[in-house]
């Protein structure tokens, strides 16, 4: 994996992992998912065409599954509140 390809994913993963605020809408987590989504095709593909290992491609992918577990229920909490 290149150092630029690194970097993309763990901006993505920083951007997506960033704390909540309380005025934080459904619109913005779930703009939040969609990069998550975008971070897990791009981890694909560098997988598929061979650019990243095994490891490494298990161990992006099961962060985001944790990320989008974890957003998805503030979403579901957020919805539940109204």
């Amino acid at each position: 994996m290149t150092i630029d390809m690194a970097a993309m994913l763990y901006y993505i993963s920083y951007i997506s992992r960033t704390k909540l605020t309380q005025g934080e809408t459904k619109e913005e987590l779930k703009v939040r998912l969609n990069l998550i989504e975008l971070g897990k095709k791009e981890a694909e593909k560098r997988y598929y065409s061979r650019k990243i290992g095994d490891k490494i491609y298990n161990k992006i992918m099961q962060d985001y599954e944790q990320e989008d577990i974890n957003l998805r229920s503030k979403l579901k909490s957020l919805k539940l509140r109204k």
